[in-house]
């Protein structure tokens, strides 16, 4: 006869099938392990699989690795609760640009490690960080002794306010309810919010519960904002062959279920406290636009962080009234995001010049100007998307129009891939979207981020700045600088610690962008800005390229005009944009 079964490979649902189908089931004679993987590990389940005799080796791995990167023995489940164990021998691991709650990227190295995707160069180049790095697209985090707790795909987040909601966290919650057989939780486009978890479920036959009980067992063991907004419930999860949740047909299940879900289905917090302060920075600019600076506002953030910012007002009406954001016949409204080296007041010509006919608000990001850090580090591109929601929710802002320069072009892109019912429109110029350029470039690219870090910590702002520099414009930038303008580049090196956590691997989700795109570059400026905006072209549905002639890269903020002209052609809704764009004025 047939050998008996020593070895089993099973995802998280076929063992809660298996222990269901056969409640108090030992594993058979001689039966050695059972290998738990295809997502994250829910600890109750295994844990209830041990008390049970099963050997669970809870493991991690994808086709790219030749199967197994981390594996966690049966012996350690109970006090490595979730994990799914420590790197396998030979194979390297890491976590990059975690964000506040420490869970970053997965990224993997070693000898069993796939070569690429055959006929597929764009897709592996993607792929690879520029040290030699998978980049599995998977989230977790790495505990102090090398333990990997998944969190989910990068791809499945569901980022709602600003805050990271996992889907296979929540999904643990709802099948660990003794009436809930399966479940799987998607993101829902919400009008506020950018998105809310939704979840559908399949109930136990005979079992009897609310959608309301539904929801409170999972506010008992969840952040409020993780609590599914709305319960669906159906027949069966779809699941491939081998029982893995599809993602993209459990979108489709819950898109269709209804409408998107308006604020009003979920109760808002009371918005933070504004601090406005006059400081001696809102001095006038030096041009023909001289006025003085709106005073600097400042947004509390939930881990302390202060950012700095102003609010432009549009014209006001005949009583000498702002017209506010949402208000019957207001103005649209601009968030206008600076670039790397760079700070908000630099663009407060060209704010000046938008606020002609929009509301305006224009922030020190996260690392720069006004909105230093106490302890300067990397910050990962979640968070700088996390804060400009959250001021958008401080000035009551449901909607606006994403403007950004350079590495602001990504924030702003990656803002409204993310929240893409509060994008109007986005205007992109010159984003320095690392993987769209060709591997050649890229390569020379190679450990910028350790560099940055290490230069940073070694000689502080000047250092890291000076060291960024140099590997992005091969030093021109900085020797070519008038003694003022080397002063002001180096004095913001902080800015350039924080936006590298993220500067190379800025991936955005082009396909997730719903509204107009916009992506900009000048005429005078690096050709490798044009090959990147034309990459990114290709991947963001509907986006159309336009080219400012006689523009550089800092242009933006040294002849603010032609951009403002660019952006109220787009805000009125003129064509011909590629053949007849704004041309440079001294407006």
């Amino acid at each position: 006869g047939a050998p008996p079964v020593s070895h089993a490979s099973l995802v998280a649902v076929q063992l809660a099938r298996l222990l269901d189908s056969t409640p108090g089931a030992i594993p058979p004679s001689g039966f050695r392990a059972l290998l738990l993987g295809g997502g994250p590990t829910p600890a109750d389940l295994v844990a209830r699989a041990v008390a049970s005799g099963w050997p669970v080796i809870a493991t991690y791995g994808m086709t790219e690795t030749a199967s197994g990167v981390t594996a966690l023995r049966t012996t350690e489940v109970a006090s490595r609760a979730g994990s799914a164990g420590r790197a396998l021998p030979g194979v390297e691991l890491r976590v990059v640009r975690p964000s506040p709650d420490g869970i970053g990227e997965i990224e993997v190295r070693g000898p069993s490690l796939f070569a690429g995707y055959f006929g597929r160069r764009a897709e592996t180049a993607a792929a690879f960080a520029p040290d030699g790095w998978y980049r599995t697209g998977d989230l977790g985090e790495l505990d102090e002794d090398g333990y990997l707790t998944l969190a989910d795909r990068r791809l499945d987040l569901i980022v709602s306010g600003g805050e990271n909601v996992y889907p296979a966290e929540v999904e643990a919650v709802l099948t660990s309810h003794p009436a809930v057989a399966d479940a799987g939780v998607a993101g829902r486009l919400d009008l506020r919010w950018g998105a809310v978890p939704v979840a559908a479920v399949v109930i136990r036959p005979g079992a009897t519960v609310t959608d309301e009980q539904l929801q409170a067992f999972c506010r008992d063991r969840l952040a409020g904002f993780k609590v599914p907004a709305k319960i669906v419930r159906v027949p069966a999860i779809p699941r491939t062959g081998l029982a893995k949740l599809q993602r993209s047909a459990l979108r489709e299940l819950v898109a269709a279920d209804a409408a998107p879900l308006r604020s009003s289905e979920r109760a808002l917090p009371p918005r933070p406290p504004i601090e406005v302060e006059r400081s001696s920075d809102s001095a006038a600019l030096a041009g023909a636009q001289a006025r003085a600076l709106p005073p600097i506002r400042h947004l509390v953030r939930p881990d302390g962080v202060r950012i700095a910012y102003r609010r432009f007002d549009a014209p006001r009406l005949g009583d000498g009234e702002p017209r506010r954001a949402g208000e019957a016949g207001a103005p649209p409204c601009v968030l206008l995001l600076h670039a790397t080296l760079s700070t908000g007041r630099q663009l407060g010509s060209l704010a000046r010049l938008v606020a002609q006919w929009a509301t305006v608000v224009l922030p020190d990001r996260r690392g720069s100007g006004a909105s230093r850090l106490d302890r300067p580090r990397p910050v990962a591109l979640d968070v700088q998307v996390a804060d400009a929601l959250a001021l958008l929710d401080a000035e009551g802002i449901d909607r606006a129009t994403f403007v950004g320069h350079s590495y602001g072009g990504i924030v702003a892109l990656a803002l409204a891939a993310a929240a893409p019912l509060r994008a109007a429109a986005v205007v992109a110029y010159e984003p320095p979207a690392l993987q769209a350029i060709d591997a050649t470039a890229l390569r020379s690219m190679a450990d910028l981020s350790a560099r940055v870090v290490s230069a940073h910590a070694s000689g502080g702002a000047p250092a890291a700045a000076a060291t960024f520099l140099r590997a992005i414009g091969g030093g021109a930038m900085l020797d070519d600088a008038s003694v003022s303008q080397r002063k002001a580049l180096l004095l913001e090196g902080d800015g350039v610690l924080a936006d590298i956590g993220s500067f190379d691997r800025a991936a955005i989700d082009g396909p997730r962008i719903a509204c107009p795109v916009t992506l900009v570059t000048g005429g005078a400026s690096e050709p490798f800005y044009a090959a990147i905006a034309d990459s990114l072209a290709a991947t963001i549905p509907g986006a159309v390229r336009v080219e400012l002639a006689g523009l550089r890269h800092h242009s933006p903020i040294t002849q603010p005009s032609a951009l403002a002209a660019l952006l109220y052609t787009l805000h009125q809704g003129q064509s011909g944009l590629q053949d007849a764009g704004p041309k440079p004025s001294s407006a």
